[in-house]
């Protein structure tokens, strides 16, 4: 029984890690498109 219990917490925690990781990549990307998009409108408001 305790077995089955640490399984199921480690296979839980091991999802949670990889979300996180998977919403810093997108955020990172995000992020990124961002400052382009940012850098573009100000090059436009300059000309």
């Amino acid at each position: 029984m305790g077995e089955i219990v640490l399984n199921k917490y480690t296979r839980t925690r091991e999802k949670i890690k990889t979300k996180k990781r998977s919403k810093g990549i997108m955020e990172k990307r995000i992020f990124k498109k961002e400052r382009i998009a940012s850098i573009v409108f100000r090059n436009d408001w300059i000309d």
